[in-house]
């Protein structure tokens, strides 16, 4: 099995833009999940709660 070590240079040289992108897109659907969550508890929760008797 060969071994191919990083050297200082491939460290310091690294393109990060892929990881960057993916960073934020991950953090873009975070906030869409959240805003999602927000409008569930806004519409959705709130009427089910309306409509229960039990309440």
């Amino acid at each position: 099995m060969g071994t191919n070590n990083l050297t200082y240079q491939d460290v310091v040289t690294i393109d990060l833009g892929a990881l960057i992108t993916a960073a934020k897109d991950w953090d873009d659907m975070a906030q869409t999940l959240d805003d999602l969550g927000g409008l569930y508890g806004a519409k959705v929760h709130s009427e089910r709660r309306l409509l229960d008797w039990r309440q």
